[in-house]
């Protein structure tokens, strides 16, 4: 069952209703905009007094459609996005021209924009490193948008945020990944100054260079040139006035690489703009649409969110992760900084207590306890703070510390969660989530109905066993049963194909049983409503879990449980 139906069957309108109808297609483009045509409605918000975002995603992937869903409205926020059929997928490009006339045509309802310049440039992320999407004139062209867009609706902030091109090709099936490896050798190298290029090392690019394709790493180098202009020129519509802030996300890195040189021409052009209050280079690509509405809805509300820190390893704030360029210390105060957050040294005036795992499973840490680590949470939680837990060190949950939590009843007691992919993916996903869902419960719970309180809960516990399901069950549990099942047989992780099927019934059967033992440790803990000290929320049911391989691909498991809640009164538990 598709998300569309999953509102429907529930009566529950998620974050609008468009009643949108395509009609036709001109031939010819009219400055980049209006070459179809909508019959408009009004459309509904989810929240009456609600601060309403329009979201030009990256893509269609659940991290860009579901995630920032749920998050905004975890904290009262109606998010507006293009319908899912213009946003294209891993094999079509989105389609930047609907997209753009769908954005001016429901501008007038949206307090902000936050736009993927990814997406409207080339069609998302993948198409942005491809040379088969739009040329340079194209996408210039495309982003042209913006200009008029702050011209019509000059009051209103536009958020930008666009990635800056990752190591390496995108990874289509296991046939890739040899080419996968070599590109991002090469690129690695290819950033070191020449002056610093030993003998061996040059010979070392040369042997790398002859083992690709010659028209592929041509293509590879115009598409950089290509998009690093494109990030160049957003820089100067900062400097216009057109674009309010900029966030660029370094893709997939490393210490060294081509991507190191492009940085700092991009840092020179800030300066020389003179926006580095408007402009931030963070690692990462999916958590940025995320980051852009905690960072609006914090300004919005005269909200500093304060972060106390404690890593579970003595240097795990030196750390510098293998897809990133910066130590993991530097790289959680870039992301705090964006979402208008600070860091406190005071324990007990923090807002939030960000405790991050830094124990490497490949490369244990001896100062590390996995017990230790839980009684530091416990002892937080009995003095009532807020927690945030970061599971950055191993790309997925630590499978030992998640289950010593559910075993303690420590779960259920978490303010945010998360241990997807990089760490400042995790970071991002963790920081925003905690911090727009503390903006509802501080500040603008009043202006919503007690329904629609209950409607935000929902939608921050639905958020939580998404990250529980999906970043410990299946990444860390199902994931590797699954590849240890399929050895030595016919499997391409990157390209499903035949086995999709097949594989979404055994990850089922798997997650039904996982998320009836989620509900038992929640089964006993309840919310009280912001600012009622009569009525509390809890969770009665777990009605339904829909899951999907989206692009095909194991990796990219969706999962959207739909919880059901039950309104409780004077007998709050905490």
């Amino acid at each position: 069952m598709n998300f569309s139906r999953r509102i429907i069957s529930l009566v529950v309108l998620l974050i609008f209703t468009t009643s949108v109808q395509f009609h036709t297609v001109q031939a010819e483009k009219i400055d980049n905009i209006m070459p179809i045509t909508f019959d408009k409605v009004k459309l509904e918000r989810m929240f009456r007094n609600g601060v309403t975002i329009m979201l030009i995603p990256l893509d269609n992937r659940p991290v860009n459609s579901f995630v920032p869903q749920h998050i905004a409205a975890s904290g009262g926020i109606n998010l507006l996005l293009p319908p899912s059929w213009m946003l294209g997928n891993h094999r079509t490009k989105g389609m930047a021209t609907q997209i753009t006339n769908w954005m001016f045509e429901y501008a007038d309802q949206a307090d902000i924009y936050i736009v993927s310049a990814d997406m409207l440039a080339y069609g998302g992320l993948l198409y942005s490193r491809s040379t088969s999407s739009n040329n340079e004139k194209e996408a210039l062209q495309n982003l042209k948008s913006l200009e008029q867009l702050k011209k019509q609706y000059p009051q209103k902030p536009i958020y930008v945020f666009d990635t800056i091109q990752r190591l390496t090709t995108t990874v289509g099936s296991n046939d890739d990944l040899e080419l996968y490896h070599h590109l991002r050798e090469w690129s690695k190298l290819k950033g070191i100054e020449q002056r610093h290029l030993t003998k061996d090392l040059k010979h070392q690019l040369k042997e790398i260079e002859q083992k690709i394709p010659h028209h592929f790493l041509t293509n590879y180098t115009k598409n950089r040139e290509r998009n690093h202009k494109v990030n160049l020129y957003l820089i100067e519509m900062v400097s216009k006035g057109v674009v309010d802030y900029l966030l660029f996300g370094q893709d997939d890195a490393g210490k060294s690489g081509i991507h190191t040189i492009e940085q700092t021409i991009l840092q020179s052009k800030i300066k020389e703009e003179m926006v580095e209050a408007k402009v931030e280079i963070i690692p990462g690509a999916d958590q940025l649409d995320v980051l852009l509405i905690s960072r609006y809805y914090n300004l919005l509300n005269g909200v500093k969110p304060s972060f106390h820190l404690t890593y579970s390893t003595l240097n795990g704030n030196e750390w510098i992760p293998d897809y990133e360029d910066i130590p993991l210390a530097e790289n959680i105060k870039m992301h705090i900084n964006v979402i208008n957050g600070t860091i406190t040294l005071d324990e007990q005036k923090a807002d939030f207590h960000l405790i991050v795992n830094t124990n490497r499973l490949v490369e244990p840490q001896p100062d590390f306890n996995h017990k230790k680590a839980v009684a530091l949470i416990e002892r937080k939680v009995n003095l009532h703070y807020p927690i945030i837990l970061a599971d950055v060190a191993n790309y997925k949950a630590d499978s030992e510390l998640f289950r010593l939590l559910v075993k303690d009843q420590l779960v259920p007691v978490l303010f945010s969660y998360a241990a997807w992919n990089t760490p400042g993916n995790t970071l991002g996903l963790a920081l925003s989530h905690a911090s727009i869902h503390n903006v509802f419960l501080q500040n603008s719970y009043h202006r919503l109905t007690k329904s629609e309180q209950q409607l935000v809960y929902k939608y921050h516990l639905e958020y939580l066993f998404h990250r529980f399901l999906k970043d410990y069950y299946y990444k860390r549990e199902i994931v590797e049963g699954i590849r240890n099942s399929f050895i030595g047989k016919q499997f391409d992780e990157w390209n499903l194909a035949t086995k999709e099927e097949e594989l979404l019934r055994l990850v089922q059967r798997q997650l039904q049983n996982d998320v009836k033992e989620l509900f038992c440790s929640f089964n006993r803990k309840s919310w009280p409503l912001p600012g009622d000290n009569e009525y509390s929320i809890s969770i009665s049911n777990i009605s339904m879990l829909d899951t999907s391989f989206p692009w095909n691909r194991l990796f990219e498991l969706d999962i959207q449980p739909t919880l059901e809640l039950k309104l409780n009164s004077t007998n709050i538990m905490h």
